[in-house]
């Protein structure tokens, strides 16, 4: 692999996996636009798709690393008192971490129907992602309006957690953006804005850990020259370093109500999507 290569696909993955503009969607339509072009696409190298999904990993616990630590010694410590007989929320730091495993329960739940129904090829079709796009736009353009949420972890309860997790879900859809959609969910559930990114971020490490795991198998099949080491090295740097760029800038553009631009930026490539679906 070139070092031009791993350092683009560096950016684009640190970019569309935090940022509301859906990662799944940009893949199926530009698959698409490779095929009219008659352009044959190179094959995946799995194995770099893996590392590159370690690196975005990295990214949010960089970001996040004091909420991360935190919820890794509650884990411990609940197990610890679970051994004891004790059961009760005590901490907000154990409540946070009961609501990202009830959280993560939906999107486990409709990746196994999604995966046993074998309707992947309906939900790669461009027309149904320019869909999604839309609603990814209008749900970013809602986002920005909406100012009375106050929840912090201090009042939300572990219901909300599921509730964030159902939107995650719905997520797994191409076109639906997996950042901008659980955190419209925390908001219309009530949280804050802060704590809303905060919750969809934490709550993507066991989602994108999953993804990563289930492309294990692949990956191990997947080879790797030696001389490839050092690109694929700083591709997956870049993915890591633009990835904290994209949460921190996340975060900023939420606080400052700019998500709008995410907006029309989702439905211009809607609009692509649907151009490129009517070409032969």
């Amino acid at each position: 692999m070139k070092f031009i290569e791993t350092i683009v696909l560096g950016i684009v993955q640190g970019l569309t996996e935090f940022l509301p503009i859906s990662s799944s969607g940009h893949l199926v339509i530009f698959s698409r636009l490779l095929e009219i072009l008659n352009i044959s696409q190179a094959e995946s190298n799995m194995a770099f798709d893996v590392i590159l999904h370690c690196a975005t990993l990295v990214s949010v616990f960089i970001v996040f690393r004091k909420d991360v630590f935190l919820l890794i010694k509650e884990f411990f410590l609940w197990i610890g008192d679970m051994f004891h007989g004790k059961f009760a929320i005590e901490t907000s730091s154990r409540k946070f971490l009961i609501m990202i495993i009830v959280g993560t329960v939906p999107a486990v739940i409709l990746g196994a129907v999604y995966s046993v129904l074998g309707i992947e090829a309906f939900f790669q079709n461009v027309f149904f992602v320019a869909l999604m796009l839309i609603v990814t736009g209008v749900l970013m353009m809602l986002s920005d309006r909406i100012v009375n949420s106050k929840k912090t972890i201090e009042n939300a309860t572990v219901k909300d957690g599921f509730w964030v997790g159902c939107f995650q879900a719905i997520a797994l859809f191409p076109g639906l953006s997996r950042s901008g959609t659980t955190m419209f969910g925390g908001l219309v559930n009530g949280f804050n804005k802060k704590f809303a990114v905060k919750f969809s971020f934490i709550l993507s490490i066991p989602a994108i850990l999953g993804a990563t795991v289930l492309e294990v198998p692949d990956a191990i099949g997947s080879s790797i020259m030696y001389a490839d080491i050092p690109a694929i090295i700083i591709g997956a740097v870049v993915a890591a370093i633009v990835g904290i760029i994209s949460i921190k800038g996340f975060v900023t553009i939420v606080s400052k109500n700019k998500l709008k631009w995410f907006s029309y930026y989702c439905w211009l490539m809607a609009v692509v999507a649907i151009v490129l679906g009517f070409i032969k």
